[in-house]
């Protein structure tokens, strides 16, 4: 009979041998392969096993009841909590998440419980660049993000100015202005709960988890993209892009399109061909993507066509379009990939649990939560559009 070393042993080398295989892909800047991807999702499904066993030799019965009762729950919420996070997808950057110790025991496991009735899934933001020929699902497909310790500090660029010019013997060299400011930084706390549910209920069916699930979290994207785009800066909020100094404007110039490829030279003027993506509310892509030429025909096309709207693709001018509720009608944003990065402790977290008044009841709610903050290097890397000409 196997003892509990011998157990944590095994699991630790299946969690050893699914680092192993993030790395390499992360290390090669590539997607995994859909082998790769079966091959960790079975060695993960083993660490869950594992752990169970673990509990059950455990002398804590209140351990063993409550890995009995996550098991159930992870079962019910696992199809919407690690695919919308994006860990059916496979991050390249999945490797720098297993080194995190979740049961007390030194095992890093990027999916394990972090304490009793907590889910720690894969992170949906800390994203990598959107391959060509797929669509950005939302603004936190292509805002690049870093995993960030809880304090922090960055430089913030407020002046520009380039003036190398040639310069005779012994003359006077000129200087050149890049003035930098230093801001401080904080992950807040970004979370919010469901309400009561009848534990039986969970037990009974898989859909009400999986249901409980993509409600929590849609509603945190959401607000989180409404922190990137409308943040005040106030207490926990931090400074989205319309309150942070430094931006640049594109008024609107003869129709949307044309508009939007004049915010790209801006970019282009600053920071040369380094990658941007357009953000906006669905109404004003629709009226992008069904704009018209004087003969009548669609500007849009296919990808793979030479027109500047790319609907398979989701893209204008080449560059990625994010489509965002928290975008105001009418307005949108062009960002440089330089400009801005979400910050993140790498874990959004699902806890179940019951208060008093829950155990009376026999009910059981969910606290979802992540840390986040934005940080705004290069404010003139962000450009806001008028999408319609001002009356």
């Amino acid at each position: 009979m196997s003892t509990i070393t011998d157990l944590r042993q095994q699991r630790e080398q299946a969690l050893r041998k699914a680092r192993a295989i993030a790395e390499k892909a992360q290390d090669a800047n590539v997607a995994f392969t859909k082998a790769e991807k079966e091959e960790i999702d079975e060695l993960l499904a083993l660490v869950d096993q594992l752990a169970v066993k673990i509990a059950a030799l455990a002398d804590d019965d209140k351990t063993k009841a409550d890995m009995a009762m996550m098991a159930k729950i992870r079962g019910s919420v696992r199809d919407t909590t690690e695919g919308a996070a994006g860990y059916l997808g496979l991050k390249a950057d999945l490797g720098q998440r297993f080194g995190r110790t979740v049961d007390g025991t030194g095992s890093p496991d990027i999916k394990a419980l972090v304490g009793a009735g907590v889910i720690t899934t894969d992170v949906p933001i800390v994203s990598s660049p959107v391959a060509m020929g797929r669509p950005a699902q939302g603004l936190l497909d292509v805002l690049p993000a870093v995993i960030s310790p809880p304090v922090f500090a960055y430089l913030r660029q407020t002046v520009r100015t380039n003036n190398a010019v040639f310069v005779a013997d012994g003359a006077t060299k000129p200087t050149s202005v890049f003035t930098l400011v230093r801001v401080e930084g904080k992950l807040e706390v970004l979370a919010h709960l469901s309400e009561p549910i009848p534990r039986y209920w969970l037990e009974d069916s898989a859909e009400l988890g999986r249901f409980v699930g993509d409600e929590l979290g849609f509603g945190l994207r959401t607000k989180l993209e409404n922190a990137v785009l409308n943040g005040d800066g106030t207490g926990p909020n931090p400074l989205g892009f319309g309150n942070v100094s430094g931006t640049q404007l594109q008024e609107f110039t003869t129709d949307a399109i044309r508009t939007a490829r004049a915010a790209l030279t801006k970019i282009e003027v600053l920071f040369g061909d380094a990658g941007a993506y357009y953000v906006m509310h669905p109404t004003d892509w629709e009226a992008i993507e069904t704009a018209q030429l004087t003969n009548g025909e669609y500007v849009i096309t296919e990808a793979g066509g030479s027109a500047p709207v790319e609907r398979a693709t989701r893209r204008l001018w080449g560059q990625p379009v994010a489509l965002s509720l928290a975008a105001t009608v009418g307005t949108g944003w062009l960002a440089s990939q330089q400009a801005a990065r979400l910050r993140t402790d790498g874990q959004v977290r699902t806890e179940w649990k019951e208060s008093s008044d829950d155990f009376e009841k026999n009910l059981i709610r969910a606290r979802n939560e992540g840390r986040f903050d934005l940080e705004v290097s290069k404010p003139m890397g962000l450009v806001e559009i008028e999408w319609v000409a001002t009356p």
